[in-house]
């Protein structure tokens, strides 16, 4: 299950307005092999999965993984035409190069425990239009599946509690203002009457 960016900087939904917590144990009650995902890379560290199943960049959102350093499960996506959703001008578009596209994305990012997601926005009959239907053929032809893939390193559960998730990424943005003299060093505290009280500390 993929979330759109929740929490993502381009969202007006945080995971103080809906509780991520009881939603994401809810669906797992009712299918606990589903994976929950957000597209949410972009404001927490990459070194663990906050409030998500799988580390989830959306590189069109500025969202790049480290294809050198990455031991998550992840996913990065991409739209093949100029974006996501279907425009009259796409059948005579030039398309993102095919040669990028897999040699760039698709089999680097196999190698990082990341599968690769290119959108097709279909035309206003629910079709491809031709010229993105012979960019995949031609991503078929180049695009040959390895016999094996690196197998997953093992790796924390995902942090999904409110307080636990923004401890990290706090201390991160309070370090990065004391290193340009703009916050005191303060005990950081649990509490989320104290957290809100903290962040208008910090403004």
């Amino acid at each position: 299950m993929i979330i759109d960016g929740w929490d993502a900087p381009w969202s007006r939904i945080s995971y103080d307005d809906v509780p991520f917590e009881e939603i994401y144990q809810l669906i797992k009650s009712i299918q606990p092999r589903c994976l929950v995902m957000d597209l949410n890379a972009a404001k927490y560290p990459a070194e663990a999965l906050y409030y998500t199943d799988i580390k989830s960049y959306e590189q069109g959102a500025g969202q790049h993984i480290s294809k050198e350093t990455n031991k998550l499960p992840a996913l990065s996506c991409l739209p093949l035409q100029s974006n996501w959703f279907w425009k009259t001008s796409m059948p005579r578009q030039r398309l993102k190069s095919v040669d990028e596209l897999v040699n760039k994305n698709l089999i680097p990012f196999n190698q990082a425990y990341c599968n690769f997601i290119l959108n097709v926005a279909p035309n206003r009959d629910g079709q491809f239009d031709e010229n993105a239907l012979n960019a995949l053929k031609e991503i078929g032809k180049l695009y040959k599946k390895p016999a094996t893939l690196p197998a997953f390193p093992e790796a924390a559960a995902p942090i999904i509690s409110h307080n636990k998730a923004i401890r990290p990424c706090q201390l991160q943005l309070e370090q990065r203002l004391r290193d340009h003299g703009l916050c005191e060093r303060r005990p950081f505290p649990y509490g989320l009457e104290q957290q809100s009280e903290r962040k208008t500390a910090l403004v």
